[in-house]
């Protein structure tokens, strides 16, 4: 039986090369086959990034690279928001059966994750993550609109069931055809009033679309080490280019 194709993607910004070394490690022993990694690069420094990534393999695969030109002075959200549209139009182009956002700072602990999304037969489900430095879960309960709990996502796991939810957060998160394919992520339905993620539930919701959570499949939100010192884009760029071509 042929493995469904999935393309594994993020948007990719200058702030955020710290941990990209471990994402593309992480995709390299994950257990999937039949996938594609794609990088949509935007903001201050998407040229450089973008040539630096144009050099990258996976297991003998080039990254797929996309650049958000022209975005230097856009806001965070319209920038994301735009990179993840370019990311959904490649996907319906290419023909994918599933589009999995990995953002590069949220890494899944364990290695099946993707089979086991997929498994679920849902349209939209999504990883378990904590907002940084905190228990505090990105992930909205369609009961009580706050944050899932810890003791809900531990009975989850115990009854081996997801946790239908209002919405979350993008960083580990599994779209069918079905959806990517008829749901866009659009910045003027709501500007700067929603994130990208949570505009895109709202529009998910809008199509009576359920949205789901899976807390087994849980991830570390990785940190930025020099988070209080001045980036520089030289030095936090150019080591993740070290032992990305390793399986």
């Amino acid at each position: 039986m042929e493995l469904n194709k999935v393309l594994i993607c993020a948007p990719i910004g200058g702030l955020k090369q710290y941990s990209i070394n471990t994402w593309f490690k992480w995709i390299s022993l994950q257990d999937y086959e039949n996938f594609d990694v794609a990088v949509c690069t935007n903001g201050k420094g998407s040229k450089e990034l973008t040539d630096l990534c144009n050099q990258v393999e996976i297991n003998n695969k080039k990254l797929i690279v996309m650049e958000l030109s022209n975005s230097d002075d856009l806001s965070t959200i319209k920038k994301i928001t735009h990179a993840r549209e370019k990311l959904r139009r490649y996907a319906v182009e290419h023909g994918y059966d599933y589009l999995f956002f990995l953002d590069t700072d949220t890494i899944p602990a364990h290695r099946n994750i993707i089979q086991r999304l997929i498994n679920w037969n849902k349209s939209v489900v999504s990883g378990l993550y904590f907002y940084k430095s905190s228990k505090v879960t990105v992930a909205i309960d369609k009961d009580t609109n706050t944050n899932v709990t810890i003791d809900k996502c531990d009975e989850a796991v115990k009854r081996r069931e997801l946790i239908e939810v209002w919405g979350f957060g993008f960083g580990c998160l599994l779209l069918s055809r079905e959806v990517f394919s008829s749901v866009i992520f659009d910045y003027d339905l709501f500007g700067e009033n929603f994130t990208d993620d949570f505009g895109y539930c709202h529009a998910l919701e809008q199509k009576g679309i359920k949205r789901w959570l899976d807390p087994y499949v849980i991830c570390k939100h990785l940190e930025d080490p020099d988070k209080d010192k001045v980036a520089n884009f030289t030095k936090t760029t150019l080591p993740f280019l070290t032992g990305i071509r390793a399986k």
